[in-house]
């Protein structure tokens, strides 16, 4: 029964000490910034590339196009990605294929 006990407590104290990233994309971005708020990647493609399973990608308002942005792969990571300013004011361009 001790040895049960410890392990729960041992899983709940690893998971408890996970936390997740932010990371965030504008159009005047740079791929070779951090990916803060005050030097935001360029792409979207990148800031997924960077993440890891429960980050967070926040998009400044504009319209993202090109590569990077015009076709995403989340290779299977459980992330969330949102605009910082709401829907209406970000446009994921998928490069003349619609809007996403």
């Amino acid at each position: 029964m001790k040895k049960l006990i410890f392990s729960t407590l041992l899983a709940v104290g690893l998971i408890g000490s996970v936390s997740a990233s932010t990371w965030y994309v504008s159009t005047n971005g740079v791929e070779l910034n951090i990916g803060s708020s005050n030097s935001p990647f360029a792409s979207i493609q990148h800031a997924i590339n960077q993440s890891t399973n429960g980050d967070v990608i926040i998009t400044g308002p504009g319209r993202f196009t090109g590569t990077g942005n015009n076709t995403l792969n989340f290779n299977g990571k459980v992330i969330t990605l949102k605009s910082q300013s709401g829907p209406l004011s970000t446009i994921i361009d998928l490069n003349g294929k619609g809007l996403m």
